[in-house]
Formats: C-alpha cells, sequence, structure tokens
C-alpha cells in the first residue's frame, strides 16, 4: 500500500515538474532517476525494520560502471527495486503496459524508461549505453515460477552483440520464495525471506560466441551460455537443491 501511494505521488510531483518548472529535460531525468534511487532504497530499508526481510549485496558496486547491460533472474515483483536501489545510473526496459497506467505513465516517459515492446528498442537501448547510462533488462520477461526456470528470450543477447557492450549479471537469491508470479501481494511467508543480490563482474560476449557464425547462431550461443552461468551461480547458492526436471526444451538443445 506505502509504495502504490509513493508511486502516485511521486507522479503528480514529477506531472507538475514536466508542466511548470522550465529547466532543461535532462535535468527534470536526473532528478527524478535519483528519487527513484533513493526512494528504493528508503523502500527497502523499511522492508528489514518492520522484519519483512533479510537483504545484503555481493559484489562490485554498480555505480563505478557506465554503458554496461546489467541482466537478472527474475522471480519476485521488487526484484527491479534492488538493483535501482544499488545505482541511480539506469535505464530500465519496462512492459509496455506501464505506458497506458495513468500513475506510471509520466514516469516511465520522463526517466526515458523503454517499453518492451517498442518498434525503436534496439535503436533506444544503443542510445542510452551510448550516453553512459547503464541497461536493465530482466531476459526471462516476466517472474519465473521455480529457481533454475530461466527460459531466457533473446533480446539482452541481441543488445548485447548489437552494440558490444559488456553484461553484468546479477544474481538474485530469495529464500523462501516471496511476491511470486499469481500470488497475492499482501501474503508474505511464515519466515521472512533472506535476499542476496551478487553482482558479478562484466562478462565479455566474445567469450561466449563463435564470431565466424551468423549473428542468429550468436545469439544463441550468448543466450545459452548466460542461462548457464545463472544456473551455475544460483544453484551454488546454500540452502537451495536443483530440480533436474525443471529445464526447457530449449535449453535442452542449446549448446555449450
Amino acid at each position: 500500500m506505502l509504495f502504490g501511494l509513493v508511486t502516485i505521488l511521486l507522479s503528480l510531483v514529477f506531472v507538475v515538474l514536466v508542466k511548470w518548472i522550465r529547466v532543461d529535460e535532462s535535468v527534470k531525468q536526473r532528478w527524478l532517476l535519483v528519487s527513484i534511487h533513493r526512494l528504493s532504497s528508503v523502500y527497502l530499508n523499511m522492508l528489514e525494520c518492520l522484519g519483512l526481510m533479510d537483504f545484503s549485496q555481493q559484489g562490485p558496486s554498480l555505480s563505478s560502471y557506465r554503458g554496461h547491460l546489467i541482466i537478472a533472474n527474475h522471480s519476485s515483483l521488487i526484484d527491479a527495486l534492488f538493483i535501482i536501489a544499488a545505482t541511480e545510473n539506469l535505464c530500465c526496459i519496462v512492459k509496455t503496459e506501464l505506458l497506458g497506467n495513468p500513475f506510471t505513465r509520466y514516469i516511465v516517459k520522463l526517466a526515458g524508461f523503454i517499453p518492451n515492446r517498442s518498434d525503436t528498442l534496439l535503436i533506444d537501448a544503443s542510445n542510452a549505453l551510448a550516453s553512459g547510462r547503464n541497461l536493465l533488462i530482466f531476459p526471462e520477461g516476466t517472474r519465473n515460477t521455480y529457481d533454475d526456470q530461466l527460459a531466457f528470450k533473446r533480446g539482452a543477447a541481441n543488445i548485447a552483440l548489437t552494440t558490444g557492450c559488456p553484461i553484468i549479471p546479477v544474481v538474485l537469491s530469495i529464500h523462501p520464495r516471496a511476491l511470486e508470479k499469481g500470488g497475492k501481494w499482501y501474503v508474505i511467508p511464515e519466515k521472512a525471506p533472506r535476499v542476496v543480490m551478487t553482482i558479478h563482474h562484466p562478462l565479455d560476449t566474445l567469450d561466449y560466441i563463435d564470431k565466424d557464425k551468423p549473428v542468429t547462431i550468436q545469439a544463441r550461443q550468448l543466450n545459452s551460455g548466460l542461462i548457464q552461468f545463472f544456473r551455475q551461480h544460483i544453484t551454488g547458492h546454500s540452502g537451495y537443491t536443483p530440480d533436474p526436471g525443471n529445464v526447457t526444451r530449449s535449453e535442452k538443445r542449446a549448446s555449450p
């Protein structure tokens, strides 16, 4: 409820900002990005203080990177907040439906976020990366239903190959799982989830592809390599036992 209220208030504030305050659009965008970053951090700290979760972060700081593609696994409704709270220089690929929502439309537009069904997605992503912003995408496209599902779409691989940018994998471990797909937002586990966000050092796409192959095959190779990377690090967390049956047909066919 608090999250929804703050989103509405932030939208109203920036509607006024857009219409009445005469400053450069880039300055307005900067104000909004910093606000989203700080409010996300405050919100996560509040969840910890209320005993609703235990959060820790491992690895290098995301704020030290510019023009990188950040990819993460997606199991929880608030996964994006963990990453937004870790860096303010972020452009997100978001659901197109957010542009039709009066409470989120202005935030998405002013922040320069990219709709996932945009005809100019690759161009917009390239421009965001070229400007020095990090770009966040969840390759699964939606929340998974079990930890090692990882049915990655090839959008992230195509962006990485088109722009030549390094990839930063962010592995999110949430045990017990919470705020899952199809679940009620107000239903919480009996035990407070332990959330660990592990930020890995950038990957070089050339380590995963054969440059002599067509781009479509390179995208499949990179996508397969990313799936294997995430599966290896997700199953490395203590307390998690992978289900060997939870592998999609496309992942079974994918070559290393």
